[in-house]
């Protein structure tokens, strides 16, 4: 027993790296053997995703509906003023003076036009390939109606205040939605 005993005491770390090497390498061949497997399920065309998602984003383009400066970006946690609490901010908030025009961010269908007590006048425009535009804080009334069609660029309200978020002063309250998940609309803008 001694013997066995003085052999590991002396020995046993070479096992052991000899054990570690082992399972090493033992993984790297499991590893290689389901990459190859499921090889024949990778596209093999990396230029053709690339089109297809250059494609996708070229169809959400959409023109800034009010030309300032930033006030609050596109965020999934920031401090909300307004509610006094913190939570997702899924729109961006764009300052501009009362009155100044708001503008489709692209043509679409005017699916909602209403007062609302915390947002102001609220315009909705529903456009192709399911994304969905919200303009929050404007003036009453509106120069537009639900089911109206827009162009992109056509003016759908001035700017006002939102109650909600009344602490910013005046801006518009800009959100971007693609079936029904909101999105940065910062990242799909194009000059106008």
């Amino acid at each position: 027993m001694k013997q066995i005993r003085g052999f590991f005491e002396k020995q046993g770390f070479f096992i052991l790296l000899a054990v570690c090497i082992g399972v090493i390498v033992a993984s790297g061949i499991w590893a290689m053997s389901i990459k190859e497997k499921s090889g024949d399920d990778l596209p093999t065309d990396a230029s053709g995703m690339y089109a297809q998602r250059l494609e996708e984003a070229e169809k959400l383009r959409m023109i800034c509906p009010v030309k300032g400066k930033t006030l609050r970006a596109f965020s999934s946690m920031a401090w909300l003023p307004g509610l006094a609490q913190w939570g997702a901010h899924e729109a961006m908030d764009i300052a501009a003076e009362i009155g100044v025009s708001a503008q489709a961010a692209k043509e679409g269908i005017v699916s909602a036009a209403f007062r609302d007590k915390l947002w102001g006048a609220v315009v909705e425009i529903s456009h192709a390939d399911g994304l969905v535009t919200r303009y929050c804080g404007l003036k009453w009334p509106l120069p537009v109606k639900t089911g109206e069609s827009v162009a992109m660029k056509q003016a759908i309200g001035q700017v006002g205040i939102a109650e909600v978020e009344a602490v910013d002063g005046p801006h518009l309250h800009f959100e971007a939605l693609l079936n029904g998940v909101p999105l940065d609309a910062a990242m799909y803008m194009i000059e106008n």
